[in-house]
């Protein structure tokens, strides 16, 4: 019995140290298996396809980074598998290659639609400010902020985003912040007055000077808060886009284009005031209107055509731009 058990008992050892060898070799050949796997599902979960939405071509880097090389340049439309996306970088895999891409050049492979050219103004309407970007995504650069009643350009749609100009400025705005622009009653005939059609630059113009309603004068004084006749000329054209400089009434007048068919927008101009030749001005609005820092009230809307306005009348005119 006991040479029948020593072989018994030799397998069981022999039997049991496989097992342990086993085990051991399985808990350490698992343990990255499982570790791997693990990574590998996570990567799985948030891998999804999107197309790139560039007017030229984007950069497939080797990093997270614009510092890094680039491995390949991709078209418009290029359908891109992304594995990840942190700080702005989207690691994505296409086309045999993985690296890395800015994240506000990708959109949904499922919503990307071609742009509709539309070529025509529009208004902004907004409460505060519209940021005006350099691509169409939340993430990119704000060129400039415009305000409620802004004219625009728009050039194209797209997904949500307006490609537009305005003064002399290219850019992206969300689409559901303009509107068809508002024809109001800046264009109405009043003696020989005109409004005329008003530009969206001209528009601009008035729009921003109507911001102004209500703020004092101080002589000598080209805002933001307060203003004379010819500082308030210059505050308003300055901030959309006129490279003018400071100076006096006077010094308008004999810089601006004469016309005797003023539009919405032109500059009115008077004389012998408080003092001999040009004295006063304001920009006309149509209509025999026109806004101006008046000496007694401020920023004001008056009539061209009252007695007080017409005997001191000089003549309309505009700024090149």
């Amino acid at each position: 019995m006991k040479k029948i058990a020593i072989p018994v008992l030799c397998t069981a050892m022999i039997s049991s140290t496989f097992v342990a060898n086993d085990t051991y070799a399985a808990a350490n050949t698992i343990q990255p298996v499982s570790s791997q796997a693990t990574s590998y599902t996570m990567q799985t979960t948030s891998v999804m396809t999107k197309k790139v939405s560039v007017d030229t071509n984007l950069n497939l880097r080797k990093g997270p980074s614009t510092n890094t090389a680039v491995i390949s340049k991709l078209k418009n439309n290029t359908v891109v598998t992304v594995l990840s996306e942190s700080n702005g970088w989207s690691n994505v895999r296409v086309n045999g290659k993985e690296g890395y891409v800015s994240s506000q050049y990708l959109v949904s492979n499922a919503t990307v639609t071609p742009p509709t050219t539309v070529n025509k103004n529009m208004q902004v309407s907004v409460s505060t400010r519209l940021n005006v970007r350099t691509s169409p995504s939340t993430s990119a650069a704000v060129v400039t902020k415009l305000s409620n009643g802004t004219i625009v350009n728009v050039k194209s749609n797209t997904n949500g985003w307006s490609h537009i100009t305005v003064n002399g400025k290219e850019g992206y705005v969300s689409s559901q912040y303009l509107r068809e622009v508002s024809t109001g009653g800046n264009n109405n005939n009043n003696n020989n007055n005109n409004g005329g059609s008003v530009t969206p630059s001209n528009q601009n113009v008035i729009n921003f000077a109507k911001q102004q309603l209500g703020k004092p004068y101080v002589f000598g004084a080209s805002g933001p808060s307060r203003f004379d006749c010819s500082g308030f000329i210059y505050y308003v054209h300055k901030n959309n886009g006129y490279n003018i400089s400071r100076t006096n009434v006077a010094g308008y007048w004999s810089q601006v284009q004469k016309t005797s068919n003023p539009q919405a927008g032109d500059l009115v101009f008077f004389k012998n005031t408080y003092k001999n030749g040009p004295s006063h001005m304001g920009i006309y609005l149509g209509g025999g209107k026109f806004i101006h820092a008046s000496s007694s009230k401020g920023v004001i809307i008056s009539d061209v055509n009252s007695s007080y306005y017409q005997k001191h009348f000089l003549g309309y005119g505009r700024f090149a731009k």
